[in-house]
């Protein structure tokens, strides 16, 4: 059965549907996901713009995205943090749901609140760091994620007079 459900959703991912869609500019970006980022930002204490920021990173805001590891939609969410969520909070998304931009954000910003709790820091660059390259892997490696991680941070900081201009 696992191999079926694995051969079906490789059919689907590799379909012109999920692998269309184009990267937004910043404005754009934050005109389409600023709702969704704050409601789920305002739901597990993330900042809104740093919602934001892994979006830009993670898919440009393509919500077809389909990263080459098997990482689906806005903010490429991978099947263990899938499944973390979906224990978590009793819910049951697949892979595919995360091509919803809204349970993907929502997935997404519980992942990153989780990762603060289980680091019990507020250090966003680690968070961040454990975000893309994993938490087992930030914790042998100083440099693992660290590049992401700034990248991330940058936006972050350019999209907060956006943010305050209200665009």
């Amino acid at each position: 059965m696992t191999f079926l459900v694995d051969f079906l959703v490789s059919a689907i991912v590799n379909s012109q549907f999920i692998r269309g869609g184009k990267k937004l500019n910043d404005t754009q970006l934050i005109n389409t996901y600023f709702p969704l980022a704050v409601k789920y930002g305002d739901l597990y204490s993330i900042p809104s713009g740093l919602i934001l920021a892994v979006i830009k990173q993670e898919s440009g805001g393509n919500f077809r995205a389909v990263g080459g590891t098997g990482d689906f939609g806005l903010m490429q969410i991978t099947k263990p943090a899938l499944t973390d969520f979906n224990y978590g909070t009793g819910k049951n998304y697949s892979l595919l749901s995360m091509l919803s931009p809204e349970k993907c954000i929502e997935v997404g910003s519980w992942y990153l609140y989780h990762l603060s709790i289980m680091l019990g820091k507020t250090d966003w660059q680690l968070i961040l760091r454990a975000y893309n390259a994993g938490i087992g892997r930030i914790s042998t490696s100083n440099d693992a994620g660290l590049s992401y991680a700034n990248s991330v941070l940058i936006y972050w900081e350019t999209f907060k007079p956006l943010l305050t201009r209200g665009i």
